[in-house]
């Protein structure tokens, strides 16, 4: 999650189990997190410290009050040198506490962190991909009134998909006029957030599983790195006491720096850059979205390297490499149990082969035919090519395949041997390139894209198309992996 500016707010805390406020400064930036400095430690005496102990559920728990938050509750806190400095018998003048998540906007102390019932969200770049506006103007020249503009405003529906796990998830629009304009100017401000709905109270965690699916699914589609602007939950246990019989749910804002990823520079979102924005894929939206979750739970594995390898800092080309052939592996294992033959038969050639070995090899032996039956990387690869021949011509195709498993096998397994036949420099970094066209092809198959719909998303994408022309250079002969 993304700071828009650095939080510093003074206010008073304590412990559930000691709950004697002490002064302190909360701050809350991108660069260090959150921090909170108290003027002294909240336990000095044996009974506050044995019952902080004999309550441990608490133990990394601090509550607060800020004037302009109101209530607030850290959570996941504990001291630069961990847990809590009690420090009895002697005076603390200040003490650190860094928290993982803060809580703020609790109408009254609360000293457990609620279940929720919605979740809302925003992402860098949401309202450009979604590309809804309710801002409408008529200029002069199409009415009869010369010199004269007008501007009209209707707030978008909200856009509702049901998801698995009896939960929805909707496009919501919030339009406002911004503080800085003067008093010769008008305008309305619109923004897009994800709202997740669930019929049962959940803990944050079940959201933000979702939440962190559909922020890749964003990440995937403009193919850069975006992060989570907001965050805010309710809950039917937390509402406001405003007027007589009228008790709104209260909206929980939530911080949480370490959140997802998180781009130091605000993304520049362009349209004509993206493989789809949601206009192209508004009849289908509930489907494809329930696809890419349902696909993610199933490859979390293949998914993650791929979006380790595209959106997280990498020391090295070798590193971003090996993530994307670990993941395409792993892809491949997980979506077929493919073998070169049926269990039963292999099971009878590998007892028959061993027992020709010598009784004291055959324990060391039959270790390494446990996993003969499998396909090797160069085979797996392949058939992830040949699913997609159209992208790939043949010369490039066995050569892209050569390449991945070559570079893989000295990147293991390095010797001088292999080194010649490994990718470096420019090539490794277009055969990165390359094994990430092939996982996105596949991501876009697993939403539930037609052939025909991959083919003109490629055709029309300029990164795609940027992947797909670059060329390899090589003539090496390897052997299989």
């Amino acid at each position: 999650m993304k700071i828009k500016e650095e939080i510093k707010k003074s206010g008073t805390f304590w412990i559930p189990q000691s709950p004697e406020p002490v002064p302190g400064i909360l701050s809350i930036s991108n660069e260090r997190g959150i921090e909170l400095e108290v003027a002294r430690s909240f336990v000095n005496d044996p009974a506050s410290i044995a019952a902080l102990l004999n309550n441990f559920d608490n133990f990394y728990r601090v509550i607060g009050h800020i004037q302009e938050y109101g209530f607030v509750i850290l959570d996941g806190c504990q001291t630069p040198t961990g847990g809590f400095n009690f420090n009895f018998g002697q005076i603390q003048t200040s003490q650190t506490i860094w928290a993982n998540q803060v809580f703020t906007g609790f109408p009254r102390p609360q000293n457990e962190i609620p279940l929720f019932t919605t979740f809302k969200f925003s992402i860098e770049g949401i309202d450009d991909w979604v590309g809804i506006s309710g801002i409408s103007t008529i200029n002069a020249r199409y009415r009869q009134v010369v010199g004269t503009t007008t501007i009209s405003y209707k707030l978008p529906e909200t856009i509702s998909f049901n998801l698995a796990d009896d939960m929805q998830l909707e496009i919501v629009f919030i339009a406002g006029r911004p503080d800085t304009l003067g008093p010769r100017e008008a305008g309305i401000t619109q923004k897009v957030y994800f709202r997740l709905i669930s019929e049962d109270a959940q803990e944050l965690k079940q959201f933000l599983s979702i939440a962190h699916k559909i922020v890749d699914l964003f990440c995937f589609t403009i193919n850069q790195t975006v992060s989570l602007d907001s965050m805010s939950a309710t809950s039917e246990e937390i509402r406001q006491n405003i007027a007589a019989g009228i008790t709104p749910l209260a909206e929980i804002n939530i911080y949480d720096p370490s959140v997802f990823y998180y781009s130091k520079d605000q993304p520049k979102i362009d349209r004509n850059q993206m493989l789809f924005g949601f206009s192209d894929i508004q009849d289908g939206a509930e489907r494809m979205i329930n696809k890419w979750i349902e696909s993610y739970e199933q490859y979390e594995h293949a998914f993650n390297l791929y979006f380790q390898a595209q959106l997280r800092p990498q020391p090295s080309l070798e590193v971003r490499f090996l993530s994307l052939a670990q993941g395409l592996e792993a892809y491949h294992r997980e979506s077929c149990d493919d073998k070169y033959m049926a269990d039963d038969e292999f099971k009878t050639i590998r007892r028959r082969v061993i027992k020709e070995f010598p009784k004291k090899d055959r324990n060391w032996f039959g270790a390494r035919l446990n996993y003969a039956n499998e396909l090797t990387l160069r085979d797996r690869i392949r058939r992830m090519v040949e699913a997609f021949n159209n992208f790939f011509g043949e010369e490039e195709k066995s050569l892209l395949i050569k390449l991945i498993v070559d570079t893989r096998n000295h990147l293991t397994h390095p010797d001088s041997d292999s080194e010649s036949d490994a990718a470096k420099g420019e090539d490794l970094y277009i055969l990165c390139l390359k094994m990430e066209l092939l996982f996105e092809l596949h991501f876009l198959n697993l939403m539930g894209f037609s052939a025909e719909q991959i083919q003109a998303i490629a055709d029309k994408c300029p990164k795609l198309q940027q992947k797909r022309s670059l060329g390899l250079s090589g003539n090496r002969e390897s052997t299989d992996s």
